[in-house]
């Protein structure tokens, strides 16, 4: 007969067993809370999943930094002579990072089971939640930054009218060399279209 062993002893007695069954079932509870504890950031729950837009740190942050820097390198090699008009090109490995503020927020829950027994059992429960800070500015809520990283120039590219010229061109690949303190490699002078 199905849940009966040879002796023909019950594998199952309800009575006795009730204390371990009901012990073991809320083991499994606990570690299923707790696995869900865990998992949530994985799936979304609570916080933000994208941090908002970040608060400009100053002005010629990002891709406004890139544009000033090429300005400023064109204008200062139309100042060589013979360079004529020039076009720069500035290459870069990535874009900004910026290191945003977080506000943490950790819960520490103990838990005390004492079986039938005469048995105890602590448990430790610790949930965390990090979650951006935000300030408000000009009506609108903007990630707080702590810190920013400019990106790093990978290469930059010189057309210019009097890179027709031998001396020209070096003069302006050690110029933009020295400017942005970059190893040769890194800088290519080229003869403008119809210049010269």
């Amino acid at each position: 007969m199905p849940g009966q062993t040879e002796k023909g002893q019950r594998l199952f007695n309800l009575r006795g067993d009730k204390g371990r069954y009901l012990s073991w079932l809320m083991v499994i509870m606990a570690v299923a809370a707790a696995a869900l504890i865990l998992l949530e950031p994985f799936f979304g729950g609570g916080g933000n999943a994208t941090p908002p837009p970040p608060a400009r740190p100053e002005e010629g942050a990002g891709l406004g930094y890139q544009g000033q820097l090429a300005s400023e390198l064109e204008r200062i090699l139309e100042s060589i002579e013979g360079a004529g008009q020039v076009e720069v090109f500035l290459y870069f490995d990535s874009g900004p990072k910026h290191l945003y503020a977080e506000d943490e927020v950790v819960e520490e829950r103990q838990i005390v089971e004492r079986d039938s027994q005469g048995g105890t059992r602590e448990t430790t429960e610790t949930r965390r939640e990090n979650k951006i800070v935000t300030v408000d500015k000009d009506g609108e809520r903007q990630a707080l930054v702590v810190e920013s990283t400019m990106p790093q120039l990978a290469g930059v590219l010189v057309v210019a009218e009097g890179a027709v010229h031998p001396e020209t061109r070096a003069l302006l690949a050690r110029a933009v060399q020295t400017a942005l303190s970059l190893p040769a490699h890194k800088v290519m002078v080229v003869p403008r279209k119809g210049g010269g």
